[in-house]
């Protein structure tokens, strides 16, 4: 392997690895959306 090819792998895993954790935070973020939620409707009821 050349290091051009070298430096697209490695940007390539970076990119995916940043898509991973965006995916990650927008559950973690909408998980704690929905327990506010229901938090919400306890109280108001």
């Amino acid at each position: 392997m050349d290091v051009v090819s070298i430096f697209l792998l490695r940007k390539t895993r970076k990119r995916i690895a940043n898509t991973l954790s965006t995916e990650k935070k927008k559950q973690r973020f909408r998980k704690e959306v929905i327990m506010s939620t229901q938090v919400r409707q306890l109280l108001l009821f």
